[in-house]
């Protein structure tokens, strides 16, 4: 029985849901309402009607909402209005990033201004960048830095918070690896930059802030928005979603982060699951990687370099010990940390040290000219006696970093991420200096500047032609899956001066019901070269049940688009349930086109119900009284929801039952009929799903009250 969390909602790469149920008992809480009628009337209407209701903010540009703050029983008024749409809770975010503890080990480094080895500078297009804000004084970003707004304290001036008042950095991280224009360079050193804070202190800011946000970028006239952000909720039907999506009607280019939730499948969120957004993986540069190798039971543990990065990478032999009298390397850990004491003292010191990251003081090194690396633990370097470890130098493979989050969307099954960026180790700015950071928020911000490149060098293109000629051009990885690295590494010079754009290579076949089904997919092929391309394909190699009809040849003219039908057949007795992916190859006399595709048959490992959430029902009259919601992922025969105790091992009671659930967002409510149950953190939600047959399958939801 798989367990999910209701109530706190992660956001992957970069920013965090927190835990809303709190909220609930707040005597006024803040809730996103859809409307029927023009925003800025209900506004007023709401004003006139509802006066003890406070209005936060109108939108009229990404959805037809307004954000309200109210009570319980004020909301339950206000749901009786016969202009109200849906109403959705706000939720909280939090930016969150991952520092290194290698971080002077700049062997390692990722520069963003390796990603574009071209001419182009982003001269002139306007990104935006939704986020914590940037250092508007930082060397790097001055020159480029040409508006924005805050949201969070509601002036012109998208400031990170500063030390002291609960400091953020990853706002200026992300807009130096866009733009930065310094000591080190962006993607787009040219571009111009347009800041958003709509987190602030300690990197927390709320929905309403998001989204508002993307309304004034789009009033400032953005070309491309950048999003490092997303949740744990892998369907697309979210209002963040609907955002992106509107978005990208308005003309503007949605780049969002995959998230950090991998290496499982199904871990990507909301809104990069946005079926317009240009969601982005981690890649992971090769690396040199440093070893220590114990001789003896050939254990290997990884180091960190951080100073005197040449003596670590000589390979030889030496004795390691955890006091100060041997004369070859230190290990210093949570046991021995005191010998940090004798070293000042010492006659003799160590030919290097080994430090436990947690006890890594660079002020305090920097004061012996000693070669220092980190270590994650030490537990595998410990020895009751003095050990042989052999210090090994290795150059890692490129890779899809371990914590990029993978697709497939449940609900429309789309692949996901669509491309691949640097993520690992990239080196860029923050208030007052630089550092390395790991995410896929990193790895967003090189594909908006990869945007910003081709909308220069390419200006009659169009925004679909952009999106497709970096799918059709990327490097797909060895040994990587579709949904892993969806068209593969973005290569911006191949993206420029391709002839042939296809547009959305990525074939997402969907997941199949009948017992024979057929699916086809119209791949739109555009030729935008001066001659004409025959192109044929590869067939794909036989699989029992599954049979592929693709057309042999076929010539597209100069400046001409042809529409190609790629048909799959399947029998579902032959094919056992799962994911199935590959590639399909398309060869034309000049180059070879990878095909990424992606079909499912009874796939039992993504959530069923995803996104529940549970409040307390906003009225004074019934006790106990609450109402729900959550998103069926797909067709579902029937759900029973029962409540259980983890303490006394006792289902309480059945507390909701849907037949034929459709895909989407569900509501309900529910009242618990035995009054003296208080729903703290000891009760679950039990989901019993019955497929489609006599199949059941169970879902727990913690329930974090």
């Amino acid at each position: 029985m798989r367990k999910w969390i209701t109530m706190l909602i992660i956001i992957t790469l970069c920013f965090t849901f927190v835990d809303n149920f709190e909220t609930v008992a707040e005597e006024k809480s803040v809730y996103i309402v859809e409307v029927t009628t023009s925003p800025k009337k209900t506004a007023q209407y709401i004003k006139r009607h509802h006066p003890t209701m406070e209005v936060m903010e109108t939108f009229d540009i990404l959805l037809q909402a307004v954000a309200v703050k109210g009570t319980k029983e004020e909301l339950e008024k206000l749901q009786q209005e016969p202009f109200i749409q849906t109403i959705h809770q706000n939720q909280q975010y939090k930016a969150v990033y991952e520092t290194l503890p290698n971080k002077n080990a700049l062997q390692n480094a990722y520069i963003p201004a390796h990603f574009n080895g071209t001419k182009y500078t982003g001269k002139g297009i306007k990104i935006g960048i939704i986020d914590t804000g940037i250092d508007l004084e930082h060397e790097a970003l001055t020159d480029n830095f040409q508006g924005g707004s805050d949201v969070v304290e509601y002036n012109d001036e998208p400031a990170e918070t500063e030390e002291g008042f609960g400091q953020t950095i990853h706002g200026t991280h992300v807009a130096g690896i866009v733009g930065a224009n310094g000591k080190i360079k962006g993607v787009a050193p040219e571009s111009d930059i347009y800041a958003y804070r709509a987190l602030g202190p300690n990197g927390f800011g709320t929905s309403v802030q998001v989204i508002a946000a993307m309304e004034k970028a789009l009033e400032d006239g953005v070309d491309i928005l950048n999003l490092s952000l997303g949740n744990t909720i892998n369907v697309p039907d979210f209002p963040t979603s609907k955002a992106v999506n509107k978005a990208t009607e308005h003309g503007v280019m949605v780049v969002v982060a995959n998230g950090n939730d991998g290496p499982n499948d199904w871990t990507i969120g909301a809104p990069a699951t946005a079926p317009t957004a240009i969601s982005v993986g981690a890649y992971k540069h090769p690396m040199k990687e440093v070893s220590l190798w114990n001789a003896r039971t050939k254990e290997k543990t990884a180091i960190f370099p951080v100073e005197d990065v040449d003596f670590w990478q000589t390979e030889t032999t030496y004795y390691i010990s955890e006091t100060i009298n041997h004369t070859d390397l230190l290990l210093i850990n949570e046991a021995n940390k005191t010998v940090l004491e004798d070293i000042e003292s010492a006659k003799v010191l160590p030919k290097g040290i080994i430090v436990e990251a947690a006890l890594y003081d660079e002020s305090f090194f920097a004061n012996y000219d000693i070669p220092v690396a980190i270590v994650e633990s030490a537990d595998k370097l410990r020895q009751k006696e003095r050990m042989f470890f052999h210090v090994k130098t290795e150059t890692t493979k490129e890779d899809v970093a371990p914590f990029s989050s993978r697709g497939p969307v449940a609900m429309n099954w789309q692949m996901k991420p669509d491309l691949l960026a640097p993520g690992v180790q990239i080196v860029s700015t923050i208030p007052g200096g630089y550092d390395m950071l790991n995410g896929t928020s990193m790895a967003a911000p090189h594909i908006a500047g990869a945007v910003a490149i081709l909308k220069e060098a390419q200006p009659t293109w169009t925004n679909e032609q952009i999106i497709g000629a970096l799918k059709t051009t990327a490097r797909k990885l060895e040994n990587k899956r579709p949904i892993e690295q969806g068209a593969g590494l973005v290569q911006i010079e191949e993206a420029i001066q391709t002839d042939v754009i296809i547009n959305d290579p990525l074939l997402s076949f969907g997941k199949i019901h009948r017992f024979m089904d057929e699916r086809t997919i119209e791949l739109e092929i555009e030729n935008i070269g001066k001659e004409a391309e025959t192109f044929r394909f590869h067939i794909p190699k036989k699989e029992k049940g599954v049979t592929w009809h693709l057309p042999m040849n076929f010539t597209i003219g100069p400046n001409e688009k042809k529409t190609i039908p790629i048909k799959l057949k399947m029998n579902r007795s032959q094919i056992e349930d799962g994911i199935y992916e590959g590639y399909i190859t398309l060869q034309s006399k000049k180059a070879l086109y990878e095909l990424p595709y992606m079909y499912m048959l009874n796939e039992t490992k993504q959530k069923k119900i995803d996104g529940f959430q549970i409040k307390e029902r906003p009225s004074t009259s019934e006790e106990h009284k609450y109402e729900f919601e959550f998103y069926a992922t797909e067709m579902l025969e029937k759900v029973d929801v029962f409540l259980f105790d983890t303490e006394n091992y006792v289902l309480e009671e059945k507390i909701a039952t849907f037949d034929e659930l459709q895909i989407g967002k569900k509501e309900g409510t529910f009242q618990l009929q035995n009054d003296e149950i208080i729903l703290t953190n000891r009760f679950v939600f039990v989901f019993a799903i019955q497929l489609q047959g006599d199949k059941i399958i169970y879902e727990t939801i913690d329930n974090k009250g």
